[in-house]
Order: C-alpha cells, then structure tokens, then sequence
C-alpha cells in the first residue's frame, strides 16, 4: 500500500507532501512536518526513516485533531500523544487493522 497523499482530519481534506526541507525553525532548526490549517496540508520530510515518518504524520495529526476540536495542547502534549498511538497501533494491529501499518514496509 502507498503512503497516503490525502488525509481526513475533522471535516477537512489535507494533501500530504513530503518535501525534503519542511520549514526552518527561527533557530535554524529543521522541522520534520508540519500542518498548515489554512491550504490543508501536511507536510513530512522526506528520507525519514519509515518509523519515524509514521511518528511525523500522528503528530501532525495530533495537531489537526486538536485544532479541529478547539483543543489547546502543546507541542509536548502533542509529541507524547502521537507516540501512545503510534505504539497502541502497533502493539494492537487486529484493532486498528493492518493497512496502517502496510503503508510503512519498505
């Protein structure tokens, strides 16, 4: 299965890109997604390691989610959020079924 290059957050549609610089942060840091509210788009960098790509886009969902529902996280909440799902997807495939975790093989 293919890496999606759309997603369903709330009633919103998002393009999923993944370019290979996201954004720079102010400090010069580079980011690994991001989610832009306004055009509907996710955007995860590319040449992750698919783990790690997995771990980018909950997050960035995370952030979809929460803004969708009126919900102020931070960015820690958001890191730590995406992490337990990520690890309750995979440690639990026969309850969110097996294509998520297709779209990651390699």
């Amino acid at each position: 299965m293919a890496i999606p290059k759309k997603l369903k957050i709330g009633p919103s549609t998002h393009r999923v890109n993944y370019p290979k610089v996201v954004r720079l942060t102010e400090s010069g840091k580079e980011l690994n997604g991001s989610i832009l509210f306004d055009d509907q788009v996710v955007n995860i960098r590319s040449g992750l390691p698919a783990a790690r790509r997995a771990e980018v886009l909950l997050h960035e969902v995370m952030h979809g989610i929460a803004h969708d529902r009126s919900i102020d996280l931070d960015e820690e909440d958001v890191t730590q959020m995406a992490r337990g799902w990520l690890a309750f997807i995979i440690d639990n495939p026969k309850i969110m079924g097996t294509k998520f975790l297709d779209i990651w093989k390699e």
